[in-house]
């Protein structure tokens, strides 16, 4: 069962409200990180996390070796 997980939109307006003008963007920012990783960290392993080889700029092996990772990030983003 995969769970089809969103940024919630109206929590990202309310952080940003209650952080006010100064601390608002900061906390909005976090708050979207934070859910990408989450769902990013149950997707991969230690070893995706790893460094492309020295030809390619250094990635994670994530991003060439599992592109329905990128594409969920994606989708959690639009």
């Amino acid at each position: 069962m995969e769970n089809k997980r969103r940024i919630d939109r109206e929590t990202l307006a309310i952080i940003a409200f209650l952080g006010g003008p100064l601390f608002g963007p900061g906390a909005a920012i976090t708050y979207v990180l934070y859910q990408v990783a989450d769902e990013v960290g149950k997707m991969t392993e230690a070893g995706d996390l790893r460094p492309l080889p020295p030809p390619n700029p250094p990635w994670p092996r994530f991003i060439r070796e599992k592109p329905e990772i990128v594409a969920r990030v994606k989708e959690m983003l639009s």
